[in-house]
């Protein structure tokens, strides 16, 4: 469990407890706390990268299950494509993926 990885105050919570009852009364499940930005930021960054790992390899499956032959294509240029920019939902004020750009590119 990463917490505040982007302020001072970052904490990591790692072991392997899985905050369940039996395994803190029972199991003899451990847990550890660090105290350290960086390493809070390292741990947020690889918890990020699995995660886009996997939603990119449900999607493969998604169009695998289709029966399509289409596989995921990168967007063209609004030059090319008359459509809006992939990134253009990431300057959308208020919206999450502004908030994750802005959190993300400090």
């Amino acid at each position: 469990m990463v917490v505040d990885f982007n302020l001072s105050t970052a904490k990591v919570f790692t072991g392997s407890s899985n905050l369940s009852v039996s395994g803190e009364g029972k199991n003899g499940d451990n847990m550890v706390m660090i105290e350290d930005p960086r390493v809070a930021t390292s741990y947020a960054i690889e918890a990020l990268r699995v995660f886009d790992h996997l939603h990119f390899r449900s999607n493969m499956q998604d169009v695998s299950n289709a029966g399509s032959d289409d596989s995921l294509l990168l967007k063209r240029p609004t030059a090319l494509s008359g459509k809006p920019a992939w990134f253009e939902k990431f300057y959308v004020n208020g919206s999450q993926a502004e908030i994750d750009r802005k959190l993300f590119s400090r």
